[in-house]
């Protein structure tokens, strides 16, 4: 990161780190979106909260989730996208 405040680029791509740790989370997310835009009434809402869940249930450490943790970004938005765009 630059110093005196200004962010490049560069700073706001993933790390390969962050990739690979996000791209199980974001099929896993893909896949609730799926099935959530299956069950008439549920919406990118319900699917994140859903996929959010399942992830924190997943995980080795769940007690890190929320404080900004990848998969916990990457797997509710994926799902989010993935109602949104069927």
């Amino acid at each position: 990161m630059r110093i005196g405040g200004s962010v490049g680029l560069r700073d706001l791509r993933p790390s390969r780190d962050e990739l690979r740790r996000s791209i199980p989370a974001m099929l896993r997310g893909t896949i609730i979106g799926s099935l959530c835009s299956l069950i008439p009434g549920t919406g990118p809402t319900i699917a994140s909260f859903i996929s959010y869940a399942a992830e924190k249930k997943v995980s080795k450490t769940p007690e890190k989730f929320g404080t900004g943790m990848i998969e916990g970004v990457a797997c509710p938005e994926a799902s989010n996208a993935f109602v949104r765009a069927g």
